[in-house]
């Protein structure tokens, strides 16, 4: 007779995660992004988060993290491959924009992540503490809570890690006192003794830390009597609750879906392309993925966020190649430069219509979607013909919210086609471009809550977290 396969609670992430997150951070520059950490410590944790309410505020604080820090992969790209290459760059340039954003990240970091792990440590205390886990109360010779002991030690690595990746950069504002004469020494010529040392430092702190980290997951995951416990209430209270589940699932589906429509905005700054449409392309197709078999027909779909893709690649390829050569200044009377030009501007536009495209298939799926998944139903006898006219008008009212998008989608797409064809000429048309793709972004998602907000009405169930 074969044996039910044990449900995986998925603690084993939580040390490659800790290790993505503490690395050295020198000037500014994230050798392992910490994007990544979090959401390998969300994954970690999500199925921990059904059981605590502690554990669901953590993950809440950690998703925020996962975006402010991709905010400073796209600070840290725009210093050292935008900034870097200006001509005429000033020397104290570059440097004052590291210790701004290390400053800027640093701050958020402190107030997001310190509650993060406190509430994380609390809620393995709870868990702990309901199901008997004695290892982790009973440490030691001295029987200390480990528990207790992590949340302060986590708390004294997240502050001394802010400051590390801030303080040496903190030499730049000694280098304008010297110049005014206000100062004898200009100590950023040191900087990268600072920095060393500072790594150095990190490195001890972070080893002691991560040792503390892994003994901590260790001993919780190997107290077999608790695990078993916390196996057993997970999959007797939660795994039943295939409402719940699901509407958890299409619920982070749609969250990549809303980032994939603001991703239509094709951000450039000083002639590079920040945002291109191929991570439109990709978030919006990470959506679809998680709706998995929900959604049907979904092979145009792929086919054009395929197509969008590759069109991004060469766009890419076209705008490194045009502005290693010329400069947008001189494609008004470069003939070489200005037929380039224009060929990167078509294909800019060809790329704003085809993601405008992408998302009227996916409305179209989605229409189907509908006509599947929302009804309206009554109770008693001889209601068929009142819930089939319920729900006519439901899915009308769907319908016109669809129509509503793919208007909004098409406005932007030409107002988009149109800056990127008459960029030099009306550069203006970027400030009525942005406001059309955020209109269409907003409408978007609010059709997208709107859907959900039904599903979960219809399966009368709400994604909450079970408090201890």
């Amino acid at each position: 007779m074969k044996q039910t396969p044990k449900t995986k609670l998925g603690l084993g992430w939580l040390i490659p995660s800790v290790i993505m997150l503490f690395n050295p951070v020198v000037a500014f520059y994230d050798i392992l992004p910490d994007s990544i950490g979090y959401l390998l410590l969300c994954v970690a944790l999500f199925r921990l988060a059904d059981l605590n309410s502690s554990i669901a505020d953590s993950i809440k604080r950690f998703r925020t993290l996962i975006w402010i820090h991709l905010g400073g992969l796209l600070m840290q790209y725009y210093i050292y491959n935008v900034l870097a290459k200006e001509p005429k760059l000033n020397p104290q340039e570059i440097p004052t924009m590291v210790l701004l954003c290390a400053f800027v990240i640093a701050v958020p970091q402190i107030y997001f992540a310190l509650p993060a792990w406190r509430d994380l440590f609390k809620g393995f205390w709870e868990l702990a503490e309901r199901h008997n886990g004695e290892a982790v109360f009973n440490y030691g010779k001295r029987n200390s809570n480990l528990c207790e002991r992590m949340r302060r030690s986590s708390g004294v690595f997240v502050v001394l890690f802010a400051l590390l990746s801030v303080l040496p950069e903190l030499s730049v504002l000694t280098t304008f006192e010297y110049e005014t004469e206000k100062l004898p020494f200009d100590w950023y010529q040191f900087v990268w003794l600072f920095r060393v040392s500072a790594i150095m430092i990190f490195t001890v702190l972070f080893l002691v830390w991560v040792i503390r980290f892994i003994r901590f997951v260790l001993l919780f995951t190997r107290d077999r009597e608790m695990m078993e416990s916390i196996r057993e209430r997970y999959e007797r209270d939660i795994l039943p609750q295939n409402d719940m589940l699901s509407m958890r699932r299409l619920r982070f589906g749609i969250v990549f879906l809303i980032i994939g429509a603001a991703l239509t905005l094709n951000i450039c700054i000083e002639q590079q392309i920040l945002v291109p449409n191929l991570l439109c392309a990709v978030f919006t197709c990470i959506g679809v993925v998680i709706f998995g078999e929900d959604l049907t027909k979904t092979k145009r779909f792929y086919v054009a966020a395929g197509a969008l893709g590759v069109l991004s690649i060469g766009e890419l390829w076209l705008n490194n190649y045009y502005t290693s050569r010329y400069s947008y200044e001189l494609s008004g009377w470069d003939p070489d430069a200005y037929n380039l030009f224009f060929g990167l501007r078509a294909l800019q536009a060809i790329g704003a219509f085809l993601a405008a495209g992408v998302f009227w298939i996916l409305l179209d799926i989605l229409s189907d979607f509908i006509k599947n998944r929302i009804f309206e139903s009554y109770e008693g006898p001889n209601t068929e013909e009142i819930s089939a006219r319920a729900t006519e008008r439901l899915h009308k009212s769907f319908g016109r919210r669809i129509l509503v998008c793919k208007i909004l989608f098409f406005v932007s797409a030409t107002s988009l086609a149109l800056e990127a064809i008459f960029q030099l000429e009306y550069p203006w048309i970027w400030w009525i471009a942005v406001p059309m793709v955020i209109a269409s972004t907003v409408a978007f998602a609010s059709l997208l809550y709107a859907l959900l907000d039904r599903l979960e009405w219809q399966s009368n169930t709400r994604v909450t977290h079970k408090s201890e």
